[in-house]
């Protein structure tokens, strides 16, 4: 996958930049199409982590933690700590935080932008628990999505953030379960590069607006292809009728 391979990456990323100079600057339908199906390919061999997580959860079924069996699952429960670590911001505990610090600059016109100049993470040994039973997490390559902002503050240019996961969150989680000594222990699914946790508030709110998401994605895909089409056409009128000639699309 490119994400093994990030020069790839950076060489497709230039690529598709290249495409799209040259289309602004030829004005063509075919540089358009070969961009828009460029984007196209890199994202389907870029699968990150948290795309298979959110592919993943709308077909996989939530599984109780007592029936838990060897091999990809997802399960749902409160987090559980016995020893919380201090916030990176704040006087609070937590089970795990994410601390970012970036760098606001400001250009002539007095448009602010952000550069990323520290990120820190830190997780403490916890285990999910439902009704039925509970289950330790490794925590070794486990991604969290879209934790929560809890904690803030700016310094002059610097501006800092912290996301955390906390206690008695309920939390849904897909990874590897795997057996060690006769003990159940969820862990990266290396197969399937999935190991992500998030509330299971967000995940709901995330199935609900992702049909209305692909709608506008279609939407505007559409315009597009409409306004290019548009304006690469020849328009005559002839006693009072309106013809399209698409001779030059391709031109």
């Amino acid at each position: 996958m490119l994400t093994k391979y990030p020069k790839l990456l950076k060489l497709f990323k230039l690529l598709g930049s290249i495409i799209l100079i040259l289309a602004f600057f030829a004005n063509t339908f075919a540089f358009f199409f070969i961009f828009i199906v460029g984007i196209i390919v890199v994202n389907i061999f870029k699968p990150s982590t948290k795309s298979n997580f959110l592919k993943l959860q709308a077909v996989l079924p939530t599984s109780s933690i007592r029936s838990l069996a060897v091999g990809l699952a997802e399960i749902q429960g409160k987090t559980k700590c016995a020893d919380l670590i201090p916030t990176k911001i704040g006087n609070g505990k937590c089970i795990a935080y994410l601390y970012t610090v970036k760098r606001e600059t400001k250009d002539s016109d007095g448009k602010s932008s952000f550069e990323v100049i520290d990120n820190e993470s830190k997780t403490s040994p916890f285990f999910i628990a439902d009704d039925t039973g509970k289950i330790e997490i490794n925590t070794d390559g486990l991604d969290f999505v879209w934790l929560p902002e809890k904690g803030s503050y700016q310094s002059g240019n610097m501006h800092y953030t912290q996301r955390v996961l906390m206690p008695n969150e309920e939390v849904l989680l897909i990874g590897n379960v795997s057996s060690k000594n006769g003990k159940l222990t969820m862990e990266k699914d290396e197969h399937n590069n999935v190991f992500n946790l998030t509330l299971a508030s967000s995940v709901s709110q995330w199935n609900t607006y992702k049909p209305l998401l692909n709608s506008l994605y279609v939407f505007g895909a559409l315009c597009c292809l409409v306004a290019i089409v548009v304006i690469k056409s020849d328009v005559s009128i002839e006693d009072g009728v309106v013809f399209y000639s698409f001779s030059n699309l391709f031109g």
